[in-house]
């Protein structure tokens, strides 16, 4: 994970699996580079030390969802190849 500075009085903490969709892929320094500015969701309340932890993930998830609900709300047709199955079904990549 990496420390991200977010004008607290605490740097939050991104863990790498919450860095991004498909993590095992990338490398955390692609994803997160210095001195850029980036969204994140704060998914903890703070620490003993003032520290939040953050996501970039499930903000991806939200964008994800969200295009997928517009889609079929518009009635379109979407194709996009199917990264693994389970016992709720397939599981697509859609961005």
């Amino acid at each position: 994970g990496c420390l991200v500075d977010i004008g607290a009085k605490a740097s939050a903490f991104l863990p790498e699996h919450e860095a991004g969709l498909m993590m095992e892929e990338k490398v955390l320094t692609e994803v997160v580079p210095l001195d850029t500015p980036i969204e994140f969701q704060i998914i903890s309340e703070e620490d003993e030390n003032g520290q939040l932890l953050v996501s970039i993930k499930r903000l991806e998830y939200r964008k994800a969802w969200d295009r997928v609900t517009a889609l079929a709300e518009a009635d379109e047709v979407l194709e996009a190849p199917v990264i693994a199955v389970n016992r709720g079904g397939a599981i697509c990549m859609v961005e």
